[in-house]
């Protein structure tokens, strides 16, 4: 029998990557979607590998930056690429969750109370946990990679120490633990805590006592700690990002009134591990205002983390998957204010501790039980496989059905509308996609719905709303801002000029941090044939958001077309500063820079740098993209490579009087330069 185990358990590691890639595989043709932008399409860090500080965008998850750009210079920005890396890490990290488990089981510490079962069990778990419809948001949805990365190295870090403990070479396995710690600091802060709860570890799963854990192995811990160090100094360089204020006005939750919506979002999360239903990408869970809102559910937590920590005194195994549930959950849950409460890719690494406990605690309750039955074993495992089977498929079901909602930013938003509807931010992402469909008078009458719903901000001066806003951060005041706002664009769409400029004005009153009404004003000024006031406004919209593209790039062709090639020249700089590949900014910084009038402005090497690249951006099919890259080509005195491309523009094109005139300059060996 136990021949036939083994053959079974050596499939096991496949099996999981099997169940992965069929949970998964419908969320490959999803496209880049809400914090992806930040992540990855409009990140500026993305384009190089070397140095490779040069990729990192937050220091404290460089090792996740790294990662995006090894995907970019693999894979441009191909979606499913990202996503099937996510998906490869989140294997990897279900085959360490059964290596670790399997091990844990086999330890002394059981007493050979799992020898046959301790394989089964473990794959049990790391299906369960690779397939469950709550690990969607952290691997569906590119950007939470960060979350997947950081459960990675978590889990290494246990995955070593426990082969260490084993290992004829002790010492290699250790250093590769605490080398996982020190990487790890560069994942997420919630890594932090992979110190502490390798320590619970060793003390309830290894050594006899908290004492032996640490006479024993206090080098290692001592390492670990000094991994800490590492994350101080990745926090410390990344300061000034963690210090930018990201709403309207400082945010004032108190660490108390954080504790207390808590009290709330952890027993929902908890209800996700065993009912996976009804999964919302974005929560706004409203903060709870004092202990009577939530007592009931706080009594539930308070009995629970009691239960743990006298599990934890008296050294019980069944203590340290709840421990792991909670310390990996406490800096985001906890006392530690953060802008939003809920998010389930928070869920990614405690989920384990919740499937350990029942999947363990129901093996244990059903030989007890079963012991007492004339033939104890008769059905058992039948049993145990035909429901590991039905939870499997079940939950294989709904993470497929969850990755739909995954497929375009309009599905995800509607599905966050349909179960929270008072979630005005989403309703005005919603109104923003219709607009984007041209869906004009939807998004007109889903927005005079929400400010039917909102408070009249209207009536109150900015100086009440802040006043209200630090008393109480759940006041939809920025909801309220971005949707005057978004009716202006459907009104600046339909040529309705003065009303798109009180729409802008109001929500420029109300959040006048924001960038998007003074760039929306600025395109009102264009359209009306005022380049000079549209410059001005623009200015404005950067002064709020430096890096926008956008409005850099209108900046550059609003002064090109004022003939001031100087500003555009610079602008277009800017561009390609923040967005290296932007096309349309290489494109005509390149022509500028080797065809200009002016000879002061023309920079044939940097045009030709610029250029190089622009057919293959093409697909190879821009007439345009060999056009400028011949003149390029020709500034720097490469005459024969010019007629070359130009020969090439004309076949794209064929018939164009201004490349064929092009053409004979090149094979005159003369460049073209444009006419004052």
């Amino acid at each position: 029998m136990q021949d036939n185990l083994d053959r079974i358990t050596k499939w096991f590691p496949l099996a999981l990557l099997a169940a992965a890639v069929v949970a998964y595989a419908n969320s490959f043709s999803g496209p880049f979607i809400f914090d992806d932008s930040r992540a990855v399409t409009n990140n500026p860090n993305l384009y190089t590998l070397w140095p490779p500080w040069k990729a990192v965008q937050v220091p404290t998850r460089f090792v996740a930056d790294l990662s995006f750009a090894v995907n970019f210079a693999l894979s441009d920005l191909t979606a499913a690429d990202y996503r099937i890396t996510n998906v490869l890490i989140h294997v990897l990290n279900g085959w360490l969750l059964f290596g670790i488990v399997w091990r844990t089981l086999s330890l002394p510490r059981f007493a050979g109370r799992f020898d046959v079962a301790a394989v089964p069990l473990a794959f049990v778990v790391s299906l369960l946990w690779v397939v469950h419809p709550l690990q969607t948001e952290s691997v569906t949805y590119i950007a939470q990679r960060i979350e997947a990365l950081m459960g990675l190295f978590y889990l290494l870090i246990f995955y070593c120490f426990i082969r260490g403990l084993t290992s004829a070479r002790p010492r290699l396995w250790m250093n590769a633990s605490v080398a996982a710690c020190a990487i790890g600091m560069g994942t997420k802060e919630i890594i932090v805590t992979a110190p502490l709860m390798l320590f619970l570890y060793d003390s309830l799963m290894v050594s006899s006592s908290w004492r032996a854990a640490l006479r024993v192995r206090w080098k290692v811990y001592l390492a670990m700690l000094l991994t800490l160090g590492i994350f101080a100094l990745l926090l410390l360089m990344g300061m000034a990002q963690a210090m930018e204020a990201g709403g309207l006005f400082e945010r004032a939750i108190t660490p108390w009134r954080y504790l207390l919506t808590q009290a709330g979002v952890i027993p929902h999360y908890l209800r996700l591990c065993f009912v996976p239903t009804s999964l919302c990408l974005s929560y706004r869970w409203p903060f709870a205002q004092s202990l009577a809102e939530v007592w009931r559910p706080a009594l539930v937590i308070v009995g629970l983390l009691i239960v743990t920590l006298w599990g934890l005194i008296r050294r019980r195994a069944f203590a340290f998957p709840l421990a792991w549930f909670f310390v990996i959950l406490a800096p985001t849950s906890s006392i530690m204010p953060l802008s939003d409460a809920a998010f389930e890719h928070r869920m990614y690494l405690p989920l384990a501790g919740v499937i350990v406990l029942v999947v363990l605690g129901g093996y244990v309750a059903s030989e007890r039980f079963l012991k007492r039955l004339p033939r104890p074993g008769a059905w058992h495992p039948v049993a145990a496989i035909l429901l590991a089977v039905l939870v499997t498929v079940w939950f294989v079901t709904l993470t497929r059905a969850r990755n739909l909602d995954y497929r375009s930013e309009d599905s995800i938003w509607r599905d966050v509308l349909k179960k929270r509807p008072n979630n005005y931010k989403v309703a005005v992402a919603v109104s923003g996609a219709l607009i984007g469909e041209s869906k004009f008078d939807e998004a007109t009458a889903l927005l005079t719905n929400l400010f039917a719903r909102l408070p009249d901000f209207a009536r109150m001066s900015f100086d009440d709303i802040q006043r209200q806003y630090i008393q109480n951060p759940s006041l939809p005041c920025v909801e309220y801002a971005m949707g005057h706002n978004n009716l202006g664009v459907v009104y600046l769409n339909q040529s309705r000029w003065e009303e798109a400029k009180t729409e802008f004005r109001e929500a420029m009153r109300v959040f006048p941090a924001n960038y998007i009404g003074y760039f929306n004003t600025g395109r009102i000024a264009f359209f009306q044939g005022n380049r000079h006031d549209a410059i001005q406004w623009w200015k404005l919209s950067l002064l709020k958001k430096k890096d926008d593209t956008d409005c850099l790039s209108l900046l550059a062709s609003t002064y090109a077309l004022q003939g001031d090639q100087t500003n555009a020249i610079k602008y277009y700089r800017n561009v390609l500063k923040w967005k290296p590949n932007h096309p349309f900014a290489r494109s005509q910084l390149a022509w500028t820079l080797a065809t200009s009038a002016e000879a002061r402005l023309r920079d044939g090497k940097e045009a030709l740098a610029l250029a190089r690249d622009l057919p293959r951006m093409s697909g190879d099919a821009s007439a345009r993209a060999y056009d400028i890259l011949a003149a390029a080509l020709a500034e720097t005195g490469q005459f024969e490579e010019a007629v070359a491309c130009a020969g090439q523009a004309l076949r794209l094109a064929p018939g164009s009087a201004d490349i064929e005139k092009r053409l004979k300059l090149y094979q005159q060996r003369q460049p073209y330069h444009e006419s004052r």
